[in-house]
């Protein structure tokens, strides 16, 4: 029995996903795009694949779409996915400079994962660019007691500094 193209597609082809990611990695935006929307047409239903298409549609300045995209997942419950899906959220605010949104979506993501400290730090860059020093300072401090690298350490500490030059 003969293959139709896109099971053809489906099996001689690498992981849309994964080649969408080094794409995005490595800088190459367009191509990124185009794995992104190869995946999604071959799994609709995936939606680790539909945050995904959003972060790569942030990161090219196409805003309304990646927005359109995540409110489609709403409400996004899953444990392992929320946590993506709230970051994506957060990137997309403050690459669009809405910066009360992603101090909502950044508290959001503290309360839901606690341990979490890019949380913290997403909630200490926006606090800083508000002119909330006071409070970015003990947003950057309380970060690396969470689930955080010990190389996120001085890193941190960095930006606390720079909090602190007023």
């Amino acid at each position: 029995m003969a293959r139709s193209r896109l099971q053809n597609d489906m099996l001689d082809t690498p992981d849309w996903l994964q080649l969408s990611t080094d794409r995005l990695l490595s800088g190459d935006y367009a191509q990124a795009l185009v794995a992104a929307e190869r995946y999604r047409t071959l799994q609709p239903q995936d939606k680790v694949g539909a945050v995904w298409y959003a972060k790569v549609l942030t990161q090219l300045g196409c805003y309304h779409e990646a927005e359109q995209e995540l409110m489609r997942l709403e409400p996004c419950t899953e444990q392992k996915l929320r946590k993506y899906y709230l970051v994506t959220w957060i990137e997309l605010c403050h690459d669009q400079g809405r910066v009360s949104d992603e101090e909502r979506w950044s508290r959001r993501l503290i309360e839901e994962f606690r341990d979490c400290d890019s949380g913290y730090n997403f909630l200490g860059r926006c606090l800083r660019r508000q002119g909330k020093v006071g409070e970015s300072e003990e947003a950057f401090r309380f970060g690396p007691r969470c689930e955080g690298t010990p190389e996120e350490a001085p890193y941190n500490r960095g930006r606390i500094l720079a909090c602190q030059r007023r």
